[in-house]
């Protein structure tokens, strides 16, 4: 069980050796070129250490192996972070472009704005933004609600208007055309 459990983990680690190799291949070539050699590694082994038989060439080999993955495995890591830093640096570059605080103060002094200032600048925007979203929804409300009234107020001068027509009566208790032009005007 045991022996089952290192063979997959070394197979893991393999597989991801494999990658890493393949990553460091596309990537780093120069960097293979510049890499640093430990006095243990197998690049300074002699002909007569390699012949001694005591075992010392596998583990230099090993120990050449380890660091060149770590190699790799540190430039890989580079360039993730540095894909981060931009990736980061891109979105504070797009945040104060679409703020316009951020715009007018960048223009008018001269100086580059912080990410701490973009950032507190992007927060009272969107601050603003709430409070007049809030503003226009109460004010479409308000409409909507006077616009719900006319709409009462015109079905009843309709009703009014028709009732009269069904039943003339005294020349005073009827509408005029321009009341009458009021109410099919408001449609």
């Amino acid at each position: 069980m045991m022996a089952e459990n290192r063979g997959s983990a070394q197979t893991e680690f393999d597989d991801y050796s494999m990658t890493m190799d393949h990553d460091a291949d596309q990537n780093t070539q120069e960097s293979r070129d510049d890499s640093t050699h430990t006095p243990n590694s197998s690049a300074h082994n002699t002909d007569e250490d390699d012949d001694s038989g005591d075992g010392r060439s596998s583990s230099a080999l090993a120990s050449s192996s380890t660091l060149s993955y770590k190699e790799r495995r540190r430039e890989a890591h580079t360039q993730a972070e540095q894909k981060r830093r931009d990736a980061i640096k891109k979105g504070y570059d797009s945040l104060q472009e679409l703020v316009p605080t951020c715009q007018q103060n960048d223009s008018a002094s001269g100086y580059k704005l912080s990410k701490a200032l973009i950032l507190q600048k992007s927060i009272d925007y969107i601050g603003y933004l709430n409070l007049q979203k809030k503003k226009q929804e109460e004010e479409s409300a308000a409409l909507q609600k006077e616009v719900a009234a006319l709409r009462i107020i015109q079905h009843s001068y309709e009703h009014m208007l028709q009732h009269q027509q069904a039943n003339p009566g005294p020349e005073e208790a009827r509408l005029t055309d321009e009341a009458k032009f009021q109410v099919v005007s408001m449609n």
